[in-house]
């Protein structure tokens, strides 16, 4: 983490997880246009079929059921605790039993298919409330990029916000990254942006990269990358050479993989140098924010490191804190999370969905 004096001066850091895009894509009926949560996804993929475009997603449907291993059916379990799991499983198979493990497919042919039928499921996503959010972002996004002062963390793969910001500024290296490559470009912009837009923290359904880079994320350790960044350390990490945007559905099998990094048993996020970056980004504009505005994300047991991105910041000038979510027992873990040293008194206000956040805030 930077200096104080080089930090970026942040008012409201909105952290928003899949409850947020639950809420502006919420209909009354049972749609494959609205976001699933984690324990709705495993049963979204179970049901996902097309008989249009992307037949491929039949096939893959097909081989993560059929290759499923745990005792307990694919669908019964959330979708974090589906992907730890076979991994788990492969590794421990293929280590006690190599003869026979050896038959199985591999962990990056299985994360593959994940990877690819998650894409595809994200993006058949629509909005409910346009309307709305085009309210919030005028509200928070309205200024010029360089002088806002308004943040997202975001734990989610869709682009359902994304889209209306990228309208609004178009300037993917200054919302995401300043080393991403614009779609159609082979090199990224020249701009050194120090305070990025928003913060991916898990990857993007439409940033891309090579299968080979994306292998040896799982498949090798990490190397000496020094000197290969312009604004963050990645000493000790692995370098992804190159990394684009594409709004394009990708097929398994044709070299591309969407750039996310699924829920696996040991997260290597610390290990990726972009990774490395987005991270650090969050946890500066956690000790810098005046406010802070959390939607949607419920801190999982199992996701230790954002536990310990969220519970090690400390900010005094921290003046509000917001919670959204429907489900009590989250906001009494938010409650007991920040009710520590290193954040003095903030005023906490509550709301059931982001919707209602915003028809009372914008």
């Amino acid at each position: 983490m930077r200096a104080k004096n080089n930090r970026a001066k942040v008012d409201t850091l909105f952290v928003f997880g899949a409850g947020v895009s639950k809420s502006l894509t919420n209909t009354k009926s049972l749609s494959d246009r609205t976001t699933p949560l984690d324990s709705e996804f495993t049963t979204r993929i179970k049901k996902v079929e097309t008989t249009r475009n992307h037949k491929w997603v039949n096939d893959a449907r097909k081989r993560i059921l059929n290759d499923w291993k745990f005792h307990v059916q694919f669908h019964e379990v959330g979708f974090e605790k589906a992907i730890s799991q076979q991994i788990s499983d492969l590794d421990f198979l293929k280590a006690i039993q190599p003869k026979k493990g050896n038959h199985y497919r591999t962990e990056i042919d299985y994360l593959e298919d994940i990877s690819h039928i998650t894409s595809y499921i994200l993006s058949q996503a629509r909005l409910n409330e346009k309307k709305t959010l085009s309210k919030f972002i005028k509200k928070y996004f309205d200024d010029e990029i360089e002088n806002c002062k308004n943040r997202i963390i975001t734990f989610n793969y869709d682009t359902l916000i994304d889209k209306f910001i990228i309208d609004r500024y178009r300037d993917y290296g200054k919302i995401y990254f300043d080393s991403i490559i614009p779609y159609k470009k082979t090199k990224p912009n020249k701009t050194i942006f120090k305070k990025p837009l928003i913060l991916k923290l898990h990857g993007s359904i439409n940033w891309k990269c090579e299968k080979e880079e994306y292998s040896k994320v799982f498949l090798e350790k990490p190397f000496n990358s020094k000197g290969k960044t312009r604004t963050y350390n990645t000493d000790g990490c692995h370098f992804i050479n190159k990394i684009w945007i594409d709004n394009k559905i990708e097929n398994p099998g044709n070299n591309v993989f969407p750039f996310i990094i699924p829920p696996i048993p040991d997260k290597p996020i610390t290990n990726i140098s972009i990774f490395r970056y987005l991270w650090t980004y969050a946890f500066e504009y956690l000790h810098e924010c005046k406010e802070l505005v959390i939607s949607g994300y419920s801190l999982p047991e199992t996701d230790n490191l954002a536990i310990s991105l969220f519970s090690k910041f400390e900010n005094k000038n921290l003046r509000k804190i917001t919670i959204i979510d429907p489900a009590p027992e989250t906001v009494v873990k938010w409650n007991n999370l920040f009710n520590r040293k290193g954040i003095v008194n903030p005023k906490v206000e509550y709301y059931s969905d982001f919707g209602s956040y915003i028809r009372s805030n914008c």
